[in-house]
């Protein structure tokens, strides 16, 4: 078992609160031309320190489970298990594939130099993303993060998670300061990827995962899960994408996709 600690860590230029798995920070200098960007062995999230109260208080409940979860022996094993259904995960364009496992061990074990950059969240209309813009390194979330974090459903809580798990599998970057995991641009194009996209899947793995935490379905049903939630592309020119429509289609104990032959 690869070990690991969880804890708070107070980043006083960006956040009021964090979760993260922590060792000292790393001071190493990012993208050419940005600020430098404390570093990490384990994925450290906060919230941007102009959230109002109540939004700040759900954005940080959801990074906290997220983070425990991903960080977790059981979602490392449920990616194992997956290896048949994902054998090879797009990560980028110069590493290619690389294995469901592999994948998710970097969350608890990053591999060679990579690290987490230390990322606050913001809140946007639509858009989610991870990256730099005039404001610096950061997250956004739509607001629909919250709507869904707020439903009394335990499965559209869960697709709140898999938002926070996709962009927390951007937040790992190279000694470039480059994301190692991408889903967009001349990177992910260039691949003529017709597999599927690793950010995608550990976020579906981070969701199901969860639901199996809240007991809503068991081990065997992780995979059915993932599969319910992810659309694989179909064609070299398209990326695999959430099922964001299915959300609320799984009330009470509605079964999460097909199990079993």
């Amino acid at each position: 078992m690869i070990a690991f600690r969880l804890a708070s860590v107070a980043l006083a230029a960006v956040a009021l609160t964090s979760c993260s798995l922590v060792e000292p920070p790393i001071h190493r200098g990012t993208m050419a031309g940005s600020a430098e960007t404390e570093q990490y062995y384990g994925p450290v999230l906060t919230v941007a320190e102009d959230t109002p109260a109540e939004s700040a208080t759900a954005l940080q409940q959801i990074a906290d489970e997220t983070l425990q979860v991903m960080t977790s022996n059981r979602f490392l094993e449920n990616a194992i298990a997956m290896s048949g259904q994902y054998p090879e995960l797009f990560i980028n364009g110069k590493l290619g594939y690389r294995s469901a496992a592999w994948t998710a061990s970097n969350f608890q074990d990053p591999v060679g130099d990579y690290r987490f950059n230390a990322t606050p969240i913001t809140l946007g209309e639509k858009r989610a993303f991870t990256g730099y813009d005039r404001l610096g390194w950061r997250m956004q979330v739509p607001q629909e993060t919250l709507t869904l974090w707020a439903s009394e459903d335990v499965v559209e809580r869960s697709c709140a998670i898999r938002i926070i798990a996709h962009e927390t599998a951007h937040t790992l970057v190279d000694m470039d300061g480059s994301i190692v995991m991408v889903d967009d641009g001349a990177d992910a194009f260039n691949s003529r990827r017709t597999g599927t996209t690793g950010s995608y899947v550990m976020a579906g793995l981070a969701q199901c995962t969860w639901l199996q935490n809240q007991g809503r379905i068991g081990e065997k049903e992780v995979p059915a899960c993932v599969a319910e939630f992810y659309k694989a592309p179909v064609f070299p020119w398209e990326r695999g994408q959430f099922a964001d429509n299915k959300c609320d289609e799984f009330p009470g104990d509605t079964p999460i996709g097909k199990v079993g032959p």
